[in-house]
């Protein structure tokens, strides 16, 4: 805070303040002023200021000088700004009268808003805006929440809602939890996750869990991920113990796959030992994850345990996922692996997960995996997605395959071919 001499608040060392500003100016001599009235007053200052060339203006505005009025009378300081005739400097003053004065005064600064409006208005409380979020972030969290532009609403209230955090964090979970779907709510949930985390990861797992949903942006992922892994990495057993309890459904599912995707790359034992446990779809979810992790580290171990999990729901998407990560390390290791397996639904999702991830690779190779899938709508569902793809990237190369290939039928070369 910038704290004026009691000296300079009612001499005529004020308008000495502006006169350095003026000495050039014409038909006006701010000596002359000063010798008639050396107790200069704020509006004496004001009215030396407003008799200022553009150029001097802005000099003043820029300099401590600028400051100092606006702590010895900032009616003064506003009446001045308002009578700047370039919108430009006058935006730049305001902006600063305001800033400087929110720092000084906030009271005041607050108190002065009703002389805005408009344009003025939005510079007036942006400048502030800061100091006010830190100061008083409540009063200033209620009025970024009345404003229509999302953007000064994301901008600003990361930091009124980590001062309400600071001091009350479920307080300021509770405000984030009433702001409307959107950029801003999500914005928010990220940040109040964290803060959640530290405090207490089990109820932040729990106002996760309430506050869930399916957004695929990045701060919604961060807000899932702060609020459950965490509370998972500090205690897996009462984690997990927390998931049983939770009511079947999307929610549930997707709160098993942030658990057990931390734990699987961190304690695999355990995350297969409570897998076992779970007797729902989230089971599925869980063997995702543990599939993914444990197909990069041993991929046999890994497939050895989905042969265990039967003709289950969990078997076949663990066993898409494990198909696509060990197909991106070792392909024709894969290919081997998928052509031994035995016919039937767990076999073709691993050869469909396979043509999509090594396509971009070896189309001829993934085309010849579709063709060994089993079921026929599959089948042809997966031959016509790569071999679509393949004219795309590559049509001269892919025609001349398909004009060629006595793979597929006549009916699905003239699909592809049409009037070519």
């Amino acid at each position: 805070m910038k704290v004026l001499p009691l000296t300079l608040l009612l001499t005529g060392t004020l308008c000495g303040i502006l006169a350095h500003y003026a000495l050039n100016t014409r038909n006006r001599s701010v000596q002359d002023d000063r010798g008639a009235n050396p107790n200069g007053s704020p509006a004496k200052v004001q009215s030396v200021a407003m008799e200022l060339p553009p150029r001097d203006v802005k000099e003043f505005i820029s300099d401590l000088d600028f400051v100092q009025l606006v702590q010895v009378d900032a009616q003064s300081a506003l009446r001045f700004v308002l009578n700047i005739s370039d919108q430009a400097l006058r935006a730049v003053a305001l902006e600063t009268l305001m800033r400087e004065l929110a720092d000084y005064n906030l009271a005041r600064a607050k108190s002065l808003l009703s002389e805005f409006s408009g344009a003025d208005k939005n510079i007036a409380v942006l400048a502030m805006l800061p100091c006010w979020a830190q100061n008083d972030p409540e009063g200033a969290w209620l009025w970024l929440m009345s404003v229509s532009d999302e953007t000064i609403q994301i901008k600003y209230s990361e930091l009124a809602i980590k001062e309400i955090g600071n001091s009350d964090v479920r307080k300021a979970a509770e405000m984030v939890a009433k702001i409307k779907p959107g950029r801003l709510r999500q914005r928010m949930l990220n940040l109040i996750g964290e803060q959640l985390a530290n405090w207490d990861p089990k109820y932040a797992a729990n106002y996760v869990y309430a506050n869930l949903t399916s957004d695929n942006t990045y701060d919604n992922f961060r807000f899932q991920q702060v609020g459950i892994e965490k509370f998972a990495l500090q205690n897996f057993y009462a984690a997990t113990d927390w998931l049983k309890t939770l009511p079947a459904g999307q929610s549930k599912n997707q709160v098993a796959s942030l658990i057990f995707r931390n734990v699987a790359a961190n304690d695999l034992g355990s995350a297969l030992e409570v897998f076992n446990e779970l007797g729902d779809e989230s089971a599925v979810y869980a063997a995702e994850q543990i599939a993914g992790i444990w197909g990069k580290q041993d991929p046999f171990a890994a497939s050895r345990w989905i042969a265990g999990l039967g003709q289950s729901k969990a078997a076949e998407k663990s066993i898409k996922v494990l198909s696509s990560r060990w197909a991106a390390q070792s392909p024709d290791e894969t290919y081997e692996w998928i052509s031994a397996l035995p016919s039937g639904v767990i076999r073709d999702q691993a050869a469909e997960a396979f043509v999509q991830e090594t396509f971009r690779n070896n189309q001829v190779g993934a085309i010849e995996m579709a063709f060994t899938i089993d079921n026929s709508a599959l089948k042809t569902t997966t031959l016509r997605w790569a071999i679509l793809n393949w004219m795309r990237n590559e049509p001269s190369v892919a025609i001349k395959w398909v004009k060629d290939s006595n793979a597929i039928s006549d009916e699905f070369r003239a699909e592809f071919l049409g009037g070519l």
